[in-house]
C-alpha cells in the first residue's frame, strides 16, 4: 500500500510560468489524511 500522493501542475502560458496545483497527500489509513501544498478545493460554496 502506497501511503503518498503528490501533483505537480504548472500553466506556461503568456511567457510566464504559474503553478495551479501542487500538493502532498500523506495517507496510510483512509479516514486519516494530510494534505499540504496550494490545491483548489473538490467543491466549492458557489456550486
Amino acid at each position: 500500500m502506497n501511503g503518498y500522493e503528490f501533483r505537480f501542475v504548472p500553466d506556461w502560458g503568456n511567457s510566464r510560468s504559474v503553478i495551479q496545483d501542487a500538493y502532498l497527500n500523506i495517507h496510510y489509513f483512509d479516514e486519516l489524511q494530510f494534505q499540504v501544498g496550494k490545491f483548489r478545493p473538490t467543491v466549492g460554496y458557489e456550486a
